[in-house]
């Protein structure tokens, strides 16, 4: 909707006749005025945050409500139209913006709000909340070429008669603290949006380019600005990581990323996703990376993300308990068809004496799996009584049994403390493996321990199991690290 239709249809006055009897006032109604915005809400963004000077910036406030609203919440009303501190800060610091909100209205009003922020108004407020303070600023400015172009966000100052952040009721005092600390808010925005990393810096884009390379898009959009996002879509073969996925910046830079791009997505297992930002992920065509930290809830998470992530080749899960036998062998059983790369972080794996192995029962799509990484040493702490060391041994000849099973195999890496890796030093556990594992290239063992008294030792092991997997025409390369 452009702005012209916006302000054909919008329903406020130049004074707040609608909101309050003017005759209501004592002395000239004229020095008691609260000024609003008469033109389209875009238009109030553009002209605000469009001055050079920072300082001339200012926030939007909206202000929604309707008939009920004014009826019902007369305190609301009061704590802005008769405090003369309030209505006298607003015209200084703010434009105010107002909305009458009617059935005749509504569509407008959802028209206007997914035009500006890429979301729907009735499926972020319901008409229960009002009357609705909103306080905007923008999120961040892009630039392609000649043209800047800016992206706002929004945030719920008061509804229905409270203070959102403090769950109390709106008074003059508290209102006005509020807008002060949102109005210190947007212009520290503007601060940041003004400093220029690499023209401060006079780091060539391309040195930017090779750290954006190892950052989330999110930090790289903090540090280097959006307009790194312009560089990064000129590369062929730069990979997007997005984290933080209930970030507003997501949702606006969503539509600024190629459909045919590769993304890998974070998400931290303690928050939830709403259905709507995984509709909005999904348009990306080519996510084919997912890590889970904090997997609590991981069954219920990982059958959402294969319904609505279709090409994904990589799974990568971060536990921050240890796991059973029973549940680190179901893991694989939630694997889809797709999964090429599976890894699996925790603090250990505990040992069950009543678990009878597995290794002989085995999903066909854990077939496809060519690399597939344990980490042991996730958030490890001292070893319990029933973690992995209490039958090391046991469970890495469990562990050999289960990988070779993997015929796709290609990469095996595992990380964890000296007695974790000793155990897969046992020359005659591997013996086989070039006969089950076909495609099997590496295998990898990582040792995390800061003194290594016997590092020669381990690493003479590993030269021994090495040199036995190079007989005949294939090698399979066995290593020991340390870290």
């Amino acid at each position: 909707m452009d702005s012209d239709t916006e302000d054909q249809v919008s329903v406020f006055s130049d004074s707040f006749d609608d909101l309050i009897d003017i005759d209501e006032f004592d002395g000239n109604p004229n020095d008691l005025t609260l000024i609003f915005f008469g033109q389209s809400l875009t238009k109030a963004c553009e002209i605000s945050f469009g001055q050079s000077l920072i300082e001339e910036r200012r926030p939007i406030l909206v202000y929604i409500y309707n008939e009920g609203s004014i009826l019902l919440n007369e305190s609301f009303r009061k704590s802005i139209c008769y405090s003369e501190n309030i209505w006298r800060y607003l015209n200084m610091n703010y434009i105010v913006w107002p909305w009458k909100f009617t059935c005749e209205t509504a569509e407008i009003l959802e028209m206007i709000w997914r035009n500006l922020f890429s979301v729907s108004f009735f499926e972020t407020f319901s008409i229960e909340q009002f009357p609705l303070l909103i306080g905007i600023t923008r999120l961040f400015e892009y630039r392609t070429d000649s043209t800047i172009t800016s992206e706002y966000q929004f945030k719920v100052l008061a509804a229905n008669n409270t203070l959102v952040n403090r769950n109390i009721a709106v008074d003059s005092d508290n209102l006005f603290n509020e807008l002060h600390q949102f109005r210190e808010y947007c212009d520290q925005i503007e601060k940041d949006l003004a400093f220029n990393f690499v023209e401060t810096t006079r780091l060539c884009w391309d040195i930017v380019y090779e750290i954006a390379q190892y950052l989330p898009l999110n930090d790289a959009i903090s540090a280097f600005s959006i307009n790194v996002l312009h560089l990064l879509n000129k590369s062929k073969s730069f990979k997007f990581q997005l984290s933080n996925l209930n970030d507003p910046i997501i949702a606006k830079i969503l539509s600024k990323i190629p459909h045919d791009k590769s993304v890998s997505l974070y998400f931290d297992g303690r928050e939830t996703v709403s259905e709507n930002c995984l509709t909005r992920i999904a348009r990306l065509r080519e996510i084919n990376s997912i890590t889970l930290s904090a997997a609590s809830k991981y069954e219920d998470q990982i059958e959402v993300y294969k319904r609505n992530f279709p090409k994904l080749t990589r799974l990568s899960l971060y536990f921050d308990n240890e796991l059973s036998y029973d549940k680190f062998y179901d893991l694989f059983d939630l694997l889809g068809p797709g999964i090429q790369r599976f890894e699996v972080r925790c603090p250990g794996i505990s040992h069950n004496y009543s678990y009878a192995p597995r290794s002989n029962y085995w999903r066909a799509e854990a077939n496809k799996i060519e690399s597939f990484l344990l980490d042991l040493n996730h958030h490890r702490s001292a070893p319990t009584n029933d973690s992995v060391h209490a039958d090391a041994q046991s469970f890495s000849k469990e562990m050999i049994s289960w990988i070779m099973k993997m015929k796709s195999i290609k990469y095996f890496y595992f990380v964890g403390d000296r007695d974790d890796v000793k155990q897969f030093l046992h020359e005659n556990q591997w013996t086989g493996i070039k006969d089950a594992c076909f495609n099997l290239q590496k295998i990898s063992l990582q040792v995390v321990e800061s003194i290594f008294d016997d590092r020669q030792v381990l690493v003479q092991q590993a030269q021994e199991i090495q040199t036995r997997l190079c007989n005949g025409q294939k090698t399979i390369l066995f290593r020991v690290g340390f870290s």
